[in-house]
């Protein structure tokens, strides 16, 4: 879903700890950031404030070579599912 902000966000409904595994194609050194949140704010945008100085937040620099598949091996994150 696009918020109101326009941020994409991809809310399942319930909130869980786990973590994400997702295959994507990219140009190489190319960055995406992937932020993980519990609750969305009362206008339906994208809500951390209650994480505090908690940086929920994941990283990924694509190699460029066609399907990658990124999944973290030694963090979770608490997020709606």
């Amino acid at each position: 879903m696009i918020t109101p902000k326009g941020e994409r966000v991809f809310d399942l409904g319930q909130n869980i700890t786990g973590w994400v595994k997702l295959k994507l194609k990219g140009k190489r050194n190319t960055a995406i950031r992937i932020r993980h949140a519990e609750v969305l704010d009362q206008e339906g945008n994208f809500y951390t404030e209650n994480l505090r100085a908690a940086k929920a937040e994941d990283t990924y620099i694509f190699k460029g070579e066609g399907m990658e598949t990124y999944e973290p091996s030694f963090t979770f994150h608490g997020f709606s599912m």
